[in-house]
């Protein structure tokens, strides 16, 4: 009788087996075919970062500021794990990108509590990574 026990290593398609028959155990790789997904036809949204933000600075004051050039979607304002502390940074996302790029050209190099704002269209976090190593 043979008796197969399989682990999958992950969501490529790579599956490790072990097979006994009889005693013997043999085990292996088997790649299994996945077809090909082409990209979705709409693009994901794009975000915007904003660097060089005031400490004090809330979701509600980012969204006031970006509020003038759309519809707000989401906003993130990154803090510090051991002091709790923002971390002088934010991503904004606008519901269309021709209102995210309105606000790019409008408020890079603007100043705002106090700070000249650093504005512009967020990297990937893959490229922001290895552009660092």
């Amino acid at each position: 009788m043979i008796r197969w026990k399989w682990y999958k290593l992950s969501l490529t398609g790579i599956r490790l087996f072990r097979m006994r028959w009889e005693g013997c155990a043999i085990t292996g790789l088997m790649v299994l075919y996945e077809p090909f997904n082409p990209p979705l036809a709409h693009s994901p949204p794009m975000t915007i970062y904003v660097g060089n933000l005031s400490y004090q600075a809330t979701p509600d004051d980012l969204t006031e500021v970006f509020a003038e050039y759309g519809t707000v979607r989401r906003i993130s304002l990154p803090t510090d794990r051991e002091t709790g502390r923002m971390r002088g940074f934010a991503f904004v996302e606008l519901a269309e990108d021709a209102q995210e790029d309105a606000a790019i050209a409008a408020l890079d190099g603007a100043e705002w509590m106090g700070r000249q704002l650093k504005v512009n269209k967020a990297k990937p976090r893959e490229e922001a990574r290895s552009a660092t190593r």
